[in-house]
């Protein structure tokens, strides 16, 4: 036997298998003497039913297919093994076919393999990564949070809103001439910068059952969603305020919210969670920006079909089309090639921690989780979460890091957000590598 293996597109082989006459009868004979072993043909003892009989008795037609899967199987095998490649999907074959006995067998299949992520050296790559140091106005914004926390809404007789107020109103959209979803309540601390866009300075110097027209233009920004870049049209009808009383941040504050001593300790107590959180954003852009240079920058030819069925199976992922499931699906092939060229595995326990881990994140009790048994589905998308992570954190070790502060981050997060929209949605990822000419 010898077998001819030509790559195609889309991950595939193409290939011949060669099956000598001599290799035929050897395989007709071994399934004969299996089927005389079985016993079960009329008038014969196990062991003694003769090829003919064993042939009549079980039918031809099996007979050939039998001899022909083996074969098959065992040519697929031989390509496998000689080329170290993985099926991702049963062979394919053009016609319906069979082996002859006394016959050469010769077949032509299509195989779909586990595609080659050709990947750059990541070795001198450098990363951004937000300063954990935390800034003043990050402290700020956490002792203001707890001030807010810890005041009292109070019911006063005035109508008019001022500054510091907290306002209830009945808010109606209109963004591109067209009707938002129905009335919703909302409530706002206004005239203190809080909100972005700024529907609360709006509100200022109104009084309880006004209703105050305004537009609005939401920043460019992905983490806005649909109403990105656009203006919108508000109503909001204020039905009600109430005059908030904020403590004083002192000792006394400091010991009641935070069981510390002075103002100053409970400081330095918002600072180190602050870092602490800190160190945890940036692990995670860290994470990010390992993607996204896998995504940018390997090479991987994936399968149609798995564009396919990823688009469909995960649209919120992919975008919905082909070019996203092929991002996904470029970086997952990635992925696995970066943990192997590590010798890294995922174990069970890795597979497990993670499993018990997300639960306590969503507030499970971790005791019941740890006893429970897992599905197939679960355990494999588990794995699949814990080999990303482990393939992006080999990458991230690899890079160098530039420490940048928070600010310069931010916007710089706002332009990397959007390059990865347009990105995302019209960006195709070669599939071979780029010429030299």
């Amino acid at each position: 036997m010898y077998v001819i293996a030509e790559p195609e597109v889309g991950s595939k082989l193409r290939l011949r298998i060669f099956v000598e006459k001599p290799a035929v009868d050897k395989a007709y004979q071994k399934l004969y003497q299996d089927l005389s072993k079985r016993g079960d043909v009329p008038g014969f003892r196990p062991g003694h039913v003769p090829p003919w009989r064993a042939r009549r008795h079980f039918g031809a037609e099996m007979c050939d297919q039998s001899v022909f899967g083996d074969l098959v199987e065992e040519g697929l095998t031989k390509a496998l093994t000689y080329g170290e490649l993985q099926a991702l999907e049963p062979a394919g074959f053009e016609d319906e076919m069979s082996a002859t006995e006394g016959q050469p067998l010769q077949v032509e299949a299509t195989l779909v393999v586990r595609p080659e992520a050709h990947i750059p050296p990541f070795d001198g790559i450098e990363f951004e990564v937000p300063d954990p140091e935390p800034t003043e106005e990050q402290i700020d914004t956490a002792i203001r949070s707890l001030l807010d926390a810890a005041a009292e809404a109070v019911a006063v007789e005035r109508q008019d809103v001022q500054k510091g107020d907290l306002v209830d109103v009945t808010l109606k959209t209109k963004v591109d001439g067209e009707e938002g979803d129905e009335e919703r309540e909302e409530s706002f601390i206004v005239g203190e910068g809080r909100y972005d866009p700024a529907l609360d300075e709006h509100i200022v110097g109104h009084s309880v059952g006004q209703t105050v027209e305004f537009e609005v233009e939401y920043p460019a920004r992905r983490s806005m969603g649909d109403l990105a870049g656009k203006k919108v049209a508000m109503a909001a009808t204020i039905t009600g305020l109430r005059e908030r009383h904020v403590p004083e941040l002192n000792d006394d504050f400091a010991a009641k919210a935070a069981e510390v001593e002075t103002a100053a300790a409970l400081r330095e107590k918002v600072a180190q969670q602050a870092r602490r959180e800190n160190e945890e954003v940036a692990e995670a852009v860290l994470e990010g920006s390992a993607a996204r240079w896998l995504r940018q920058n390997v090479r991987v030819d994936v399968p149609a079909s798995f564009e396919k069925e990823a688009a469909e199976a995960v649209p919120e992922a992919s975008g919905g089309d082909l070019t996203g499931a092929r991002h996904a699906l470029s970086v997952f092939f990635a992925c696995q090639q970066v943990l192997e060229g590590a010798g890294v595995e995922v174990t069970d326990d890795d597979v497990k921690a993670e499993y018990v881990e997300t639960g306590r994140s969503a507030g499970l009790d971790i005791n019941e989780l740890a006893q429970e048994a897992l599905t197939d589905d679960i355990v494999s998308g588990l794995r699949e979460r814990v080999m990303r992570r482990k393939a992006l954190a080999i990458v991230s070790r690899a890079a160098a890091r530039k420490v940048v502060p928070w600010t310069d981050f931010l916007e710089r997060g706002d332009e990397l957000t959007e390059a990865e929209s347009v990105e995302e949605k019209g960006t195709e990822v070669p599939t071979e590598e780029p010429s030299d000419a």
